[in-house]
């Protein structure tokens, strides 16, 4: 047992302080600060919602080892589950790793009694709590202690005309949703541009909500964000000027209208690949697959005729896919498949795009938004979706999802969502989108996803 502590309290302490934990969201019944008595702390760490668990996060005591015990740099205690994360920043005398749905318990039976707080991190998400353990021997954390905050990490989305990634991140807790389940324009924790989306005519302060032009010309400006969100269907012909005349697009049919070998603009692609090179991260959907494609050609061979990994193929040339098909898709990660098993979703039909009548909570024999039999269904693929083909001579981009699909000229298994580290930076693609067509604050299984990676993205 740990040297006691000893203080006095005068006056009673109220059922809500009882209530509020051992951690440092209140006042507790407690004769010791720090530790105190407190060999084991568990809790699980959460999306700034407070309700979605974060798989993969570090959780560390630093410093404050007794005499004979050394202090690490190194997780000490991977998560029962197998799931891994990054070493501690600092030298620690207990960390671990939160299992796929979140929890964790830590044994911090080496740490003296002056240590004083217990940190969290998952890339640029970072929280320190302050302990205040008493004569427990575990520390049970409340999900007060152990969210992360909305605003620690910058980032910015561009809008799109069928993409709704401002409402993924609202779901997560980056902002307020109305009663559709769409992000309330004002309430995000994030900076939005104007790319050419359906909110575009919420967004009136033009102060506040810049065109996306002001983004993607200017090297500092792409520089505040941490992570950057290109939704499908934003209008790549805001970013290019005449000589760079992109083919002619029918948003209403997902289609091209003509086939030009053109590209975004020299200085569109340099700035991007900058920004990534020195650590940013880019996160991009479907139609918006030519801000990958363009501008980093490596990651990914899509359906095309080139298939030379240091060359970008023709502008829009892989907007092939099939509409209204549905592809329960195999999940190739365990970590993933395991945080899919324990999140709730909306019902896809087997057939068609998801509608709002299909609003339940059962998802094809499971409650939550893996299929019985452990793949994941993703729908609303529409006209034209982008077709990734194949990782360019075998090269480790990560292929998170694959899934039966049919396009022009062809059919069968291809990547559906991909991850690449690009210098310092990250890239992500999915040939899907958000299913944003549930009037309910609830998530279709590809929302679950696309959750998932906002925070693998950060890492």
């Amino acid at each position: 047992m740990r040297r006691r502590i000893s203080f006095v309290l005068i006056g009673l302490l109220s059922a809500a302080a009882y209530a509020a934990g051992c951690g440092g969201s209140g006042t507790t019944t407690t004769t010791e600060s720090g530790l105190g008595d407190a060999t084991n702390i568990t809790g699980t760490v959460y999306a700034p919602s407070g309700l979605t668990g974060v798989a993969g996060a570090s959780v560390y005591v630093p410093g404050g080892v007794t005499s004979n015990v050394t202090a690490s740099k190194a997780v000490t205690d991977p998560a029962d589950d197998g799931t891994t994360c990054d070493d501690p920043p600092e030298t620690a005398c207990a960390s671990t790793c939160t299992q796929a749905n979140g929890t964790f318990a830590l044994d911090v039976s080496a740490c003296a009694d002056s240590a004083t707080s217990i940190k969290f991190a998952k890339g640029s998400f970072t929280k320190t709590t302050t302990l205040d353990c008493g004569t427990d021997t575990t520390c049970t954390l409340v999900a007060t202690d152990t969210t992360f905050a909305a605003t620690v990490v910058s980032m910015a989305v561009v809008s799109g005309a069928y993409d709704n990634m401002e409402d993924v991140l609202a779901k997560l807790g980056f902002g307020t949703l109305d009663a559709t389940g769409h992000l309330t324009i004002g309430t995000e924790q994030f900076a939005i541009y104007r790319g050419g989306g359906s909110i575009d005519s919420q967004l009136t302060d033009t102060d506040r909500y810049k065109a996306s032009t002001t983004l993607f010309s200017d090297i500092d400006e792409l520089k505040k964000y941490s992570i950057i969100f290109i939704n499908c269907g934003a209008d790549e012909s805001l970013v290019t000027t005449d000589e760079n005349a992109l083919p002619s697009f029918n948003f209403k049919s997902h289609q091209k209208t003509a086939h030009v070998h053109k590209s975004l603009p020299a200085a569109v692609v340099s700035n991007l690949q900058t920004y990534v090179q020195d650590g940013g991260r880019l996160y991009v959907t479907d139609l918006a697959y030519d801000f990958i494609e363009q501008s980093f050609p490596a990651v990914m061979d899509f359906e095309g005729d080139g298939t030379d990994a240091s060359t970008a193929e023709n502008y829009g040339e892989a907007q092939l896919g099939t509409s209204g098909i549905v592809s329960d898709a195999t999940v190739n990660d365990a970590t993933m498949q395991s945080w899919l098993s324990s999140q709730t979703s909306n019902t896809i039909a087997s057939t068609g795009a998801p509608s709002s009548s299909e609003c339940t909570t059962t998802e094809n024999g499971s409650t939550t938004a893996l299929n019985a039999n452990n793949t994941i269904r993703i729908g609303d693929f529409l006209s034209g979706w982008a077709v990734m083909n194949s990782v360019h001579n075998g090269q480790d981009t990560k292929i998170w999802l694959t899934g039966p699909v049919s396009f022009s000229g062809g059919s069968g298994d291809r990547p559906l969502t991909i991850t690449k580290t690009v210098g310092s930076g990250k890239v992500l693609y999915s040939s899907y989108h958000t299913a944003h067509s549930c009037p309910t604050t609830g998530a279709w299984p590809q929302e679950r996803v696309l959750q998932y990676l906002v925070f693998d993205v950060a890492d």
